[in-house]
């Protein structure tokens, strides 16, 4: 027996006006479900925490590289202070008056740190440019200053026997009738490496200052005289005439 199956196609939608058959499209959307419950809590530790052990103390090292291979190693960096100093007037009688030159002399310096001064590069010392004080400066307008030797070791000192910086004090204008100008003033250095641009804090301990005190004067004040015997001899001071402090006998 012979089938055929039957391909025609069903009925069409509702037909429009024209008789076409129309075709009508339905959306459905969901909007989700709820949030679900809470987990329970997790179990409470059972083990004790603590501290992990401290690291071994680190190290801080300096290699230095010297020609031919060599390795040199040091704890701290280089540092230089100031240990004392000398300085005096321009006619040496101890009296400083407004304008006058000093000069500051017998400049001893230390190196306080744990490797040499560099082999390369200057340290320079100079006269801080403050209130009364001002340095000398060479004919470009820099500061004058002194060099100091190249790979001072450490603990080891040099002193400036002939050098000297040269600062002069600045000028007094009087304002109005008054007392006798007596100013303190301290004579300050400084060190810096110029090609690392850089000053060295330490430099100048509170224990220099003694050497650079100095008191202005103007105008100059004579001490009364005493009577004294027939004969007798006199000796003038001016007030406030005291050398500048040396440095203290080794």
């Amino acid at each position: 027996m012979l089938v055929t199956h039957d391909v025609r196609g069903g009925k069409g939608g509702a037909p429009d006006s024209d008789g076409q058959p129309q075709t009508t499209t339905t959306y459905h959307s969901n909007g989700g479900g709820s949030n679900g419950s809470s987990g329970r809590s997790g179990r409470r530790r059972t083990s004790t925490l603590e501290a992990g052990k401290s690291g071994e103390p680190g190290t801080f090292v300096i290699e230095v590289a010297r020609d031919g291979g060599r390795v040199d190693r040091y704890d701290s960096l280089y540092d230089v202070s100031l240990v004392c100093f000398e300085h005096r007037n321009d006619n040496d009688d101890g009296v400083y008056e407004p304008e006058e030159k000093v000069f500051v002399g017998k400049i001893e310096i230390e190196n306080i740190g744990g490797m040499p001064t560099p082999s390369h590069h200057d340290v320079m010392i100079g006269v801080m440019d403050d209130g009364w004080i001002a340095p000398a400066t060479n004919d470009d307008g820099t500061p004058t200053a002194l060099t100091l030797p190249r790979s001072l070791a450490p603990g080891q000192r040099h002193v400036f026997e002939r050098e000297e910086l040269a600062l002069s004090l600045r000028v007094f204008r009087l304002q109005k009738p008054g007392a006798p100008l007596a100013a303190e003033e301290t004579v300050r250095l400084f060190a810096e490496l110029p090609d690392a641009r850089r000053r060295f804090a330490g430099f100048d301990p509170p224990s220099a200052a003694a050497f650079g005190r100095i008191v202005i004067r103007f105008p100059v004040e004579i001490s009364p005289l005493l009577a004294s015997e027939l004969g007798a001899r006199t000796v003038l001071r001016t007030a406030g005439a005291v050398p500048g402090q040396g440095c203290p006998t080794p």
